[in-house]
């Protein structure tokens, strides 16, 4: 159950030393080094622990880049950014894999994964913004009582779009479960345009033996 007594928003503070770092590795291959100045706690489940971070990149490109213009926070060359910190060094080089796996399948995959397997540790996009929440289902945000949403204004079309994703990942032999998906809600209205992105590759598999029913 969650706390009822929630922590601060997450504030970044003016850009310090780093309190960490560590050579991460996205799924075509290429290193950038990371470093964290900033974390606050989000959550731990049965793969890991999550963290809301501020970080900066070396050797890469910027890590809300890619073909989704989040509007995330940033100081200097600093981006907010989730990392998420394996208990099992194997699944954090499985989600990785899983990553690239459905990109090439052409789901709505996070425009940045990058993992550091010998540390058993994954950097990606931040969802959540100044004005949006994110929320999976079995996820719950510190920021969830900020959402105003009576209807979903975009429902047939949201529906369609995940139909559609299903299909991809049956043509591909893909197996997704329902916590893969997180929701990307505005905060500022009544009736929000709701988009959505397979963001957590902990439990997707790949398998040729599953009826295509069971994929999704």
């Amino acid at each position: 159950m969650p706390n009822s007594e929630k922590p601060p928003r997450f504030q970044p503070e003016p850009s310090r030393e780093p309190i960490w770092k560590f050579n991460a590795t996205n799924s075509e291959g290429r290193t950038a080094n990371v470093l964290i100045t900033q974390k606050r706690f989000i959550s731990e489940g049965r793969f890991g622990v999550v963290y809301e971070v501020m970080a900066r990149t070396v050797g890469a490109i910027p890590l809300a880049g890619g073909q989704h213009p989040f509007d995330t926070k940033r100081r200097a060359h600093e981006s907010s950014a989730i990392i998420k910190v394996f208990k099992n060094p194997a699944d954090a080089e499985h989600a990785l894999m899983m990553h690239r796996l459905c990109s090439d399948a052409g789901l709505r995959t996070l425009p940045t994964y990058r993992v550091d397997t010998e540390r058993a540790v994954a950097i990606m996009t931040e969802l959540n913004s100044e004005k949006h929440v994110a929320l999976s289902c079995n996820n719950w945000n510190l920021r969830s009582d900020e959402i105003k949403m009576q209807e979903i204004s975009n429902w047939e079309e949201m529906l369609q779009r995940y139909f559609d994703e299903a299909i991809k990942a049956t043509a591909h032999n893909i197996v997704l479960k329902t916590d893969i998906y997180f929701f990307r809600i505005p905060t500022d209205t009544l009736s929000p345009q709701l988009d959505f992105f397979a963001a957590d590759y902990d439990t997707v598999e790949q398998s040729n033996s599953i009826e295509s029913d069971k994929l999704l």
